[in-house]
């Protein structure tokens, strides 16, 4: 199965165990028995994808080298080789980040055939002068490899991080500095570029064709 085809998946329904990324305590348990039990019943439903986030409850989910690097053997192991895995982008450039590092990552991961999808990004990780995260590039990029997105968070109420909030008081209308750019007002904003599932505007089961992202140029 190629990465257009289970992105294809995600378009039409993507559920999560226990509202939550399956989370494999060991790499040696993603194998296929283990994969029949975990997912089975997301399976039967409507074909859907499993998330897993991370191979190893020891390693921090912002680290896509320990996908890149596990996620070919865990694809095999599943017998419906339909996953997804989450990764979460605090990457300021406190520990190195760069925009440069967003952009050449999701090629790298697009290039292996393995699907991510960014399951928490924010504008920033602390305030201090390097905490900043090269959110408008995740944004743009997620757009351009055809990678889902999460940011982080409606708001309010994000402790102690409060700059995450995306709103005043968790309505669309009180929307806010990167909150609003990420949802409404830039180029590669949800409101710019979301494509509804099939399965929510018809009620069926039935993978919708992905449409190509229109390409830009990267930062």
């Amino acid at each position: 199965m190629t990465i257009r085809s289970l992105r294809a998946g995600v378009l039409a329904i993507l559920l999560v165990s226990g509202a939550a990324p399956v989370e494999p305590a060991n790499p040696a348990d993603a194998d296929a028995g283990g994969f029949h039990v975990l997912g089975r019943h997301l399976y039967d439903r409507c074909g859907e994808p499993v998330v897993l986030r991370g191979v190893n409850k020891m390693i921090i989910w912002t680290d896509i080298d320990v996908l890149q690097a596990e996620g070919p053997a865990l694809i095999a192991a599943d017998p419906d080789h339909n996953l997804v895995f989450s990764i979460h982008m605090w990457w300021p450039r406190l520990w190195g980040y760069t925009a440069q590092t967003v952009i050449d990552e999701l090629a790298e991961s697009a290039a292996m055939d393995l699907p991510p999808i960014i399951g928490e990004f924010g504008n920033q990780w602390d305030r201090s002068i390097f905490g900043g995260i090269p959110y408008l590039t995740i944004l743009e990029q997620t757009h351009l490899q055809g990678v889902g997105m999460f940011p982080w968070e409606w708001g309010p109420g994000n402790n102690p991080q409060t700059w995450l909030d995306m709103t005043v008081d968790g309505t669309y209308d009180t929307l806010f500095g990167w909150g609003l750019e990420v949802a409404v007002s830039d180029e590669f904003s949800i409101a710019n570029t979301a494509v509804r599932p099939d399965s929510m505007v018809t009620g069926r089961c039935v993978p919708m064709r992905v449409r190509a992202p229109s390409g830009r140029r990267a930062p």
